[in-house]
């Protein structure tokens, strides 16, 4: 079970890799020649805001019960528990 999850998400990563690359030369086409020995975040210090945006995400992604529990306080009408519309509402 766990071997098809995980060629699932990969089936995925590499689909959305794929489609953001073409999608990149559909509208920008060809990068001009100036710009081709251009490197992006080479230092650990250039690649902490990937890590930090990367650990968030995957912090609210598996326990998101900080997020939900700060929201149910502030809008308790909104992220309170569901019920069930009653008959005849419209």
């Amino acid at each position: 079970m766990y071997v098809a999850a995980i060629l699932a998400v990969w089936g995925i990563v590499i689909t959305g890799v794929y489609l953001l690359r073409t999608m990149k030369t559909a509208w920008l086409g060809k990068m001009p020649a100036r710009w081709e020995g251009l490197t992006d975040a080479r230092t650990p210090f250039q690649r902490l805001p990937y890590l930090v945006l990367a650990s968030v995400l995957l912090l609210f992604g598996f326990w998101r019960s900080p997020s939900s529990r700060s929201s149910s306080r502030a809008c308790p009408r909104s992220f309170g528990p569901s019920r069930p519309p009653r008959r005849g509402a419209r």
